[in-house]
């Protein structure tokens, strides 16, 4: 048959396109991406309106800033620096617009939210910087979603000797429902990382478990099953380029990865990450996945991006080769 290069051409996340083609979660689309109003005194920003939000390094909220349509937070916020060191943060959020743009519908398109973020972060010393976070996610577009997530994190970067630099995360958190969830949960979240630098060479290995939790049976005697979810999330820099965990199975996830990268010849810089899925109960193989990257300035005002994903299932999901070419400009 003919291809072509409108919207009709592929897979849009089922908001348009060709449902039998792999998932593009690109659709066409036309909204205003931020729109808001600042005031500025007493070492504070107090922001109203369309705004982008991301806290930490967007494992929890995030903009989603690499697909077409960035996710936006219709908002009042305040960011305070008024004591030495510490960064305070409040969000309300009333409505999330999601990435899938607008043409989508429901809950795909926006969560209708009556939500809170608090994050707090000090820089303890050079070598430490101390997060305390909560998120208070009720959606009443999607219940199923809301939660309540306190955690706190520890990071930090040291250089050993020149040009030896090493540096660490540690972060753990708990999530229970809220609002009008169904489920009724208790989970928790750990991610344990560790990195070094040697002459622009980064070798970095992780941990990361999104803990899932039987929450009972259904009808038919199944065990039913309640995982920590982050809805709000940048979740294309998490658990793989293939985007095979966007939504965290029920038996919950582990990740153990390793990822080597950084400068090469002619300008360019690159990475290998290799991951390791399994479930956090049930002793369920879900099987490994090998992503590389590869970038490169052009000039001044473009960048040359090149991604491939392959994932190689075990007891769930499917095989899978994903390959991405892009191109920024920046004027």
């Amino acid at each position: 048959g003919t291809e072509t290069a409108d919207k009709s051409g592929y897979n849009a996340a089922g908001v348009h396109g060709n449902p039998d083609r792999a998932v593009v979660a690109d659709p066409e689309s036309a909204e205003f991406n931020q729109a808001y109003v600042d005031y500025s005194g007493y070492d504070s920003v107090a922001r109203a309106g369309r705004q982008g939000i991301n806290l930490d390094n967007q494992r929890f909220v995030g903009t989603v800033a690499w697909r077409q349509n960035e996710q936006t937070f219709d908002s009042v916020s305040l960011k305070n620096q008024s004591l030495p060191g510490l960064d305070a943060y409040y969000a309300y959020v009333g409505q999330v617009n999601r990435i899938f743009g607008s043409e989508a519908e429901g809950a795909k398109r926006r969560f209708n939210s009556d939500s809170h973020l608090v994050n707090l972060s000090y820089s303890a010393c050079p070598y430490a910087d101390l997060t305390a976070y909560g998120y208070f996610l009720d959606f009443s577009s999607d219940a199923a979603l809301s939660s309540d997530t306190v955690g706190i994190s520890l990071t930090g970067s040291a250089d050993v000797s020149d040009p030896v630099t090493v540096g660490y995360r540690a972060e753990y958190a708990q999530q229970s429902e809220a609002g009008d969830n169904p489920d009724d949960y208790d989970v928790d979240y750990l991610h344990l990382s560790a990195k070094g630098d040697y002459e622009g060479i980064a070798l970095e290995v992780g941990y990361e478990t999104l803990a899932g939790e039987r929450t009972g049976t259904d009808e038919e005697g199944n065990t039913t099953y309640a995982a920590f979810q982050t809805p709000l999330a940048t979740l294309h820099k998490f658990n793989g380029f293939a985007d095979k965990f966007l939504t965290t199975p029920g038996e919950g996830l582990e990740d153990i990865y390793v990822s080597v990268g950084g400068a090469l010849p002619y300008s360019f810089t690159g990475a290998i990450i290799y991951h390791d899925f399994g479930s956090d109960i049930g002793s369920i193989d879900y099987g490994s996945e090998i992503d590389a990257v590869l970038k490169r300035p052009l000039n001044a005002y473009t960048t040359l991006l090149a991604k491939y994903a392959h994932y190689d299932a075990d007891e769930r999901f499917t095989d899978t080769d994903k390959v991405w070419v892009q191109l920024d400009l920046v004027f």
